[in-house]
């Protein structure tokens, strides 16, 4: 994530704010269904330019990780440097299931080659801090 990445609080960032700070409860037994950001920008210049991708659309997901999945790199970073985040975990869902779709044409066809979900959470809340969209809270008194 660069320099330019907005500074007002979006979904994934919100979820990253709350985890961060330990304004998060618990880091819940579902999970989500993401894409980098990079990705889907190289996903739209390669509709314009593969002719194959002509009127057609696509999937642009690269995984459906469990919410622990993505959280548990950011506290193995952020808790060592004193940030407050959550690290207790709902109990696992035996009902819930990974969404599954599958991106396969968009790796053929588009090319492309599909980030890590969970190191795309960890770059975003590195930037996130770098730029002061999350900030650390004070230490109690």
């Amino acid at each position: 994530m660069g320099p330019n990445l907005k500074s007002e609080i979006f979904a994934s960032g919100e979820w990253l704010e709350s985890l961060l700070t330990g304004k998060l409860q618990e880091v819940g037994a579902d999970g989500t269904v993401g894409s980098d950001v990079r990705d889907v920008a190289y996903a739209h210049l390669q509709a314009i330019k593969v002719c194959a991708a002509a009127n057609r659309r696509f999937i642009i997901t690269s995984t459906s990780p469990s919410w622990a999945e993505c959280a548990r790199p950011i506290i193995k970073k952020y808790a060592p440097l004193g940030w407050p985040v959550t690290q207790k975990f709902a109990a696992e869902d035996p009902n819930w299931k990974p969404t599954v779709l599958s991106n396969f044409a968009s790796r053929e066809i588009l090319g492309i080659e599909y980030r890590d979900w969970c190191q795309t959470m960890l770059d975003m809340a590195d930037a996130m801090v770098a730029l002061g969209t999350i900030q650390k809270p004070a230490a109690p008194q």
